[in-house]
């Protein structure tokens, strides 16, 4: 199951195309919309699946696409994407100023940070 965090509907089929590309997909993927913002995600290989759930989440069309395992068991309103992990670099901060500290006050303007 995926979820699309931003601000305007995407096509689907564009959607499908770009992260075919970002991706760079071999076997097939389908995809279906269930709800304006989770795309149910179907891969036909299970390589691909885990390339994706472990490299992400993703950047398309200026929204993040977060992907995970869905269970079958959870109805589609009470499935929690409630943390999307990604990478911050900060550029411009002086040497002396990078250190744990100063990353926890960036993080936390932010959300939950890890070092």
């Amino acid at each position: 199951m995926g979820k699309l965090y931003g601000g305007y509907p995407i096509d689907m089929a564009d959607l499908g195309k770009e992260l075919h590309r970002i991706w760079q997909t071999r076997g097939e993927i389908t995809m279906e919309l269930v709800s304006p913002e989770h795309v149910k995600v179907v891969f036909e290989l299970g390589s691909e699946y885990k390339f994706v759930t472990d490299n992400g989440p993703w950047i398309v069309y200026e929204h993040i696409f977060s992907v995970k395992k869905w269970k079958r068991t959870e109805d589609i309103e009470e499935y929690l994407f409630d943390r999307v992990h990604f990478w911050v670099q900060v550029w411009g901060l002086p040497r002396l100023r990078i250190n744990k500290d100063n990353m926890e006050k960036i993080g936390a303007e932010l959300g939950k940070s890890r070092m």
